[in-house]
Parts: C-alpha cells; structure tokens; sequence
C-alpha cells in the first residue's frame, strides 16, 4: 500500500502516469476508470474517451479476475483502508475485438489526496510466451537429442564433480541406471586412468583446464568391471547462469580393436615382407625352411613345422619351431607316407578346406582316426578362446604348376582365437612365395652340386691328364736313361775290349820288372812300381763297375739270414782303426738272395760310411723284421750329405770322392730291386747318415730290371789280379 500525502509521493506517482512502457490505468475505489493512458488505448483497443468513467474490470479482464479484483475494491471501500495487490498475475486480457492477449498485472493501491486509488499496470507479455514456448520447445528438443544421442553425455558440477545428468547411452555406456549415476559422487574412468577426487578424475578435470574442447582418449569402467575405450570430448558450459560439466562419451571400443586389428596385419604384413626378402638372402635350403618356420612364430603361433616333401610327397626333411628336440625327433620318426600325404589333400578333405588352408577339428572323428600321431597341445584349453587346442592347421606349399614340395603346418595361436580365411590370407600369399624359395633352393642346390660334380670331374681329369703327363715324362726320362745306360753299356763293351789288353799287358810288364829286377830294384823304382799296380787294379775296378751296370742280371738265390750276410761283408773289407762297427744284425729271419749280388751291396754301404767318418766314428748296423720284409740299417756319424747330394745319391756317374766314378750305390740300388727290394737314405749334415735296406724274404722275380745292353761273354774276360 502506498500513501501519497507528500508532493515527492505525488510526483513519482505522475512519473508513472507517463510511462509509455506498460498500459496505465487508475481507477477509484469504485472501480471507474480515471486514467487511461496511451499504450492501454493501442494494447486494448479502446479510445480514452470510451472507458474514461466506466468500470474497467469489466472491460479487458476475464471472469476470474474480475472477482478478484472486485473483491479487493469492495474491502478497500467497505475499511477505508488500502490492500496490497499480491503478487503480478499473469492472464489473458480481453481486447475490444473480442480476442485475448498474454499480459501481466500489478495492482497497486494508492491513497490520492486523501482517497484511495487502484493503479493497474498492465504489460503485454505475448512477445515473452512466444519466446519462452519457444525456449520450452527447444529444450524438449534438446532433451529429446539429449536422450537420443548415441553418445554418452554426463552433464556435472565443474567444482564438486556431482552428477547432474545423463542420458541414455550413458547408462549403456556405464551398465548403470540414471539413477545410480545421478547425484552421486560415481568413478566414470578406469581406475588405470584416474584418480578420484569426488567423482571426477584428475585427469579428467586436468583435461578440461589444460584442453578444453579436445579429445581426450581414455578408458572407462563398467558396473560389471568390464573396460571400455572411450573418446572425451568436454566443456565448460554456462546454463541458466550456472556453470556446468558437460562432457561427451564416445564408445571407441571397436574402433581401437579395428585399429589394433589393423595395426596387428600391418605388423604381420611387415613381418612377411621382411622374411620374404630374408628368403632371398641364403640359397642354403635349410636357412630357407627355418626362416619360413621363424617366421610363422612371428605372426602369433606359437608352434610351426615344415616338412619338405619329395616329388611322391614323401618327407626329405623337417625343420620345426616352438618345439623340444624331443617334440621334433618324434614327428621325424613318424612322419606320414607320400600315400596318406596325398590323401589328406584329396577330396577327402575338402569339407576342412579354409580357403588354402586345411582346418581340421579334433572333434571330428575322422581327423582323431587319421591324425593319430599327432603331439599334444602344451596350452591349456581354459586360455584358449574359441580355438580348440587339439585342433589342426595346415597348407600344401604349391608351386604355380601345382607341385607339391613341402607342408606348412601351425598350432597353438598366441591370441587363442581359431583362424578365418581372412586373418589367414597373408599367409596363403607367404606360403606360394614360401615354395617358390624352397624349390629355388632346392635347383640352386641341385646345380651346386652339378657344379660340385662338374669340378670334382675337370679336377680328377685334370689329374689325370697330369698323371699321364708326368707318366710320360717319367718313361721319356727312363727313354732317355735307358738310351744313356745303354750308351754307358756300348762304351762299357769298347772300354773293356780296348783297355783290357793294354792293362793285361801293363800288368804282365809290371810283373817282368819286379821278378826280374828284384834284387838291384832299389826303394824309388820298388815304389813307383807299387803306384802302376795299384793304378792298374783301380782301372780294372772301373771296367768291372761299368760291365757290371750295364750286364743283364740274374739271381743265383741262397736261404741266408741277415746277420750271416753282414758278417760276410765285413769279412771282405779292412775296417780302419779309427772306425768303431757295432754289429746289432741278429734277425734270424731267413730270406732267399744272391749272396754274391748282396755282399757287394753291404760292402758299397759300408765303404761309403767309412770314407765319410774321416777322422773316425760308429758305424751301427741293426736289423729288424717288419711283415714279410727284413729292414737292415746302416748308422755312421760321419759328415752327412745335403739335400741336393741326398736327391743324386742313388744316380750312375755321381759321386762326390776324387777317385771313382760313381757306381757303387747304383750297381747296390739295382741288385736290390732285382731281389724286389729298396734302399733309402736319411742324412744330416755334421751328424751323420743312415742307408737303410729293405729285402723280401721271398724275391718277387728273378729278373726285375731291364736288360738294356747284352754284352758278349768274348768282350767280358776276367782279370786276375797281378
């Protein structure tokens, strides 16, 4: 109630006369309208003049109202006193037309000079009823999409992190009602992914300061316990001035298994592709089949076998990953014949073909009655998921014209997941490019080993041809001995025939000299006659070697042991005071030689060991019997020889003394080989030399050598010794 008795009251009063704002009216307390004010003639249709003295409640106001009003001007009237208006009503005024209109009413009564008034201000309140059913069916919209959206979205208090709202997909989302989650302080993100304070993750409100309006990727926690991939997206929003949470939940489960899905083949693929250029790398075939087995490991299973098949399909060779040398030695020793190979990749088996592969359940009796020694499973089914541990999976590693050469099998998948014809294309196209590289490393070695062949040929004809070469050499250098020999031989058969009589009649003469003039002969001419006979037995030595070398040999064979035949040699010869002889010969052995022939062969060593110890030494002689064979060596410490003297020992016309021409170790080596023997010769210079002879006890031949001159009996006198 207002009393207006002051002239401050009075002029606030007319100020709100003049409004323009709000229709004005004011009325007595009986109701008459007094004022009517411009904005009230256009918003009801009625001139000033038209209503100026009339009631006005019975005007514009409809019949509700009117008693309200009426009943309020009838208290004022009947007390004298004024009552407040109440609150502003809103309703519908009626125009002069005859149709409503949306206003709101504020009553006020007033006291003017002493009466009381009513003040009705009235505003016309279409405009904000178009907008707030406007506001009304845009959030029943937004609710409708709100409820609708396939997204989760929670809407919360930015500070306590109490749940306001959410919509349907998030209860889907969550596996909790609407009522769980609102009002409640709820753990939304994965406990991995957060730490709670309230309801609100750290990481969740961390993302709003820092990122508001970016995605944010994360996991959330079902009531169940189950994990979910979800992408965030959320906001700091302003609703009715309250701030609030409003975040946007995007299930990504599947997409993140796709992305791993994807991100799995593409590392598989790469996998692939490395062994398929790994492949070409080695040409060995067994490199080749353990690449193709490390290289199924490495796409997730935890067990593969190839077998190289031949062209019947049976097993060459096995190579095997993810399994025990025990595991491997057992499919080794019961791998299945080329006959059954070729069944189990018939039409037998085309019902448990997986594109090229073969999937064979275990269930299936006829796999469990044809697949009887297959090894067991180490997974335990219980951490499998749909595959079946007993389970079999194989491809026949074909090549572009359909040969068979080897069987790729697997078991035991990482993930526990049976296999479909799309997760096993990569490795249908690896397996082509797997049999393609194992024939290709079965013709490279193949060729390698024609190759191996080829050189293993050209290298013995090679030999061969140098065998034959050095065959040839050989007989032209024996050509050219036996030429040369015969030639010593024809010179040997001159010399004796032209020098013979002139050292006969040297002799004779030597001889006349001495018996005649024995007793005038004095010292010097007794001395120089010593010097001609001497020189006369020395040059019938030479003829007689020489004869000897080049005669035709034959053997008068006598039973003799080794020792009897040393003593024999050092019988004939004078052993010098200062030469120590250790006879050690006791082999008792018997064997059949030319004594004769065998004692020059002992006496030639044992000068020859004596002219080499000049200032003294030991000649040891041994024997032994090796097999069939008696071995008698010859020891002396004397000067030794060379290497270039040890390779021409044995060679006529050599020798390293001032007298001599080289005879006595050649006529020796030839004596032997005529008795199928051998001598050979170890020499160190300064220490000394060892001849050894080796004899079979029983000769091999009579006639071992060559004749290479035939002298006559005529041209050979012998000489007695003057």
């Amino acid at each position: 109630m207002v009393e207006c008795s002051s002239s401050c009251v009075r002029l606030s009063v007319e100020g709100v006369l003049m409004t323009e704002y709000a229709a004005i009216i004011l009325m007595d307390n009986e109701g008459k309208i007094s004022y009517w004010n411009r904005t009230a003639e256009s918003m009801f249709g009625y001139k000033k003049e038209e209503v100026i003295g009339k009631k006005w409640c019975r005007l514009i106001l409809p019949d509700g109202l009117r008693v309200h009003v009426q009943s309020t001007l009838e208290r004022v009237k009947k007390t004298g006193r004024g009552a407040s208006g109440g609150r502003n009503i809103e309703t519908a005024a009626i125009r002069s037309n005859g149709t409503e209109l949306p206003v709101e009413i504020s009553i006020l009564h007033l006291r003017i000079e002493g009466k009381w008034h009513v003040l009705g201000l009235i505003q016309d309140i279409s405009g904000r009823r178009k907008k707030e059913e406007a506001l009304r069916e845009s959030e029943e919209k937004f609710r409708a999409l709100f409820e609708e959206a396939l997204d989760a979205i929670f809407v919360a208090d930015p500070e306590t992190g109490t749940l306001i709202d959410c919509n349907r997909a998030a209860t889907e989302l969550t596996g909790r009602t609407k009522s769980e989650l609102i009002g409640e302080h709820q753990r939304i993100l994965h406990p991995k992914q957060e730490i709670v304070e309230g309801g609100l993750s750290k990481t969740f409100k961390q993302h709003i300061r820092e990122k508001e309006g970016q995605i944010l990727e994360t996991q959330v926690i079902t009531k169940r316990g189950q994990i979910k991939d979800v992408a965030i997206k959320a906001n700091l929003i302003e609703f009715r001035s309250k701030k609030l949470l409003h975040g946007i939940f995007r299930d990504i489960t599947e997409r993140k298994k796709v992305e791993e899905a994807l991100k799995d083949t593409s590392r598989k693929m790469s996998g692939l592709m490395k062994s398929s250029a790994m492949l070409l790398h080695s040409s060995d075939m067994y490199e080749r089949l353990r690449t193709v087995a490390d290289a199924l490991c490495e796409q997730g299973w935890r067990r593969a076998v190839i077998s190289l098949k031949d062209e019947n399909l049976n097993t060459v060779d096995i190579v095997a990953a993810g399994l025990t040398s025990e595991e491997e030695e057992y499919l080794r020793r019961h791998q299945p014949s080329g006959e059954i190979m070729r069944k189990r990749l018939s039409t037998m088996f085309e019902q448990y073909r997986l594109g090229e592969f073969y999937y064979l359940p275990w269930s299936d009796p006829l796999v469990r009655d044809q697949f009887k020694h297959a090894i067991p499973s180490k997974v335990p089914k219980e951490e499998t998921v749909d595959w079946n541990p007993d389970d079999l999976l194989y491809i026949p590693l074909r090549l572009p014209d359909g040969q068979v050469v080897g069987i790729m099998s697997m078991d035991d998948p990482v993930d526990g997941r049976r296999p479909t014809k799309q997760s096993l294309a990569p490795l249908e196209l690896f397996a082509h490019q797997a049999a393609v590289a194992i024939e290709n490393a079965r013709l490279i070695q193949n060729l390698n080993e024609a190759k191996n062949q080829l050189k293993q040929y050209a290298e013995r004809l090679e030999e061969k041809v140098d065998e034959r070469t050095k065959q040839l050499k050989e007989a032209q250098q024996q050509l050219l001995k036996a030429e040369r020999l015969a030639a010593i031989g024809e010179l040997a058969a001159m010399i004796g025939h032209d020098l013979r009589n002139p050292l006969t009649g040297i002799a004779g003469a030597a001889y006349y000299l001495r018996t005649k003039n024995r007793s005038s002969m004095d010292a010097k001419s007794r001395e120089m006659l010593g010097v001609i006979e001497k020189d006369i037995v020395h040059s019938n030595k030479i003829i007689n070697d020489l004869l000897e070398y080049s005669r035709e040999i034959h053997l008068e064979l006598t039973e003799v042991t080794a020792r009897s035949l040393v003593n024999d040699a050092l019988s004939n010869l004078k052993i010098p005071r200062r030469i120590r002889v250790r006879d050690d010969a006791k082999t008792k052995s018997k064997m059949k030689v030319d004594t004769e022939k065998m004692r020059r062969v002992f006496i030639n060593i044992i000068r020859n060991a004596i002219d080499a110890m000049p200032k003294g030494g030991l000649l040891t002689i041994t024997s032994r019997k090796i097999d069939s064979n008696v071995e008698i060596a010859f020891t002396d410490t004397g000067i030794g020889m060379s290497k270039e003297t040890l390779g021409k020992v044995f060679s006529p016309l050599f020798t390293t003394k001032a007298r001599g021409m080289g005879f006595g170790l050649a006529i020796a080596r030839r004596f032997l080989m005529s008795h199928g023997g051998k001598i050979s010769v170890k020499s160190t210079v300064g220490k000394g030399t060892t001849f050894t002879v080796t004899i079979p006890t029983e000769p091999k031949s009579k006639e071992i050598e060559e004749v290479w001159v035939k002298l006559p009996e005529s041209l050979m006198p012998k000489m007695t010794k003057a």
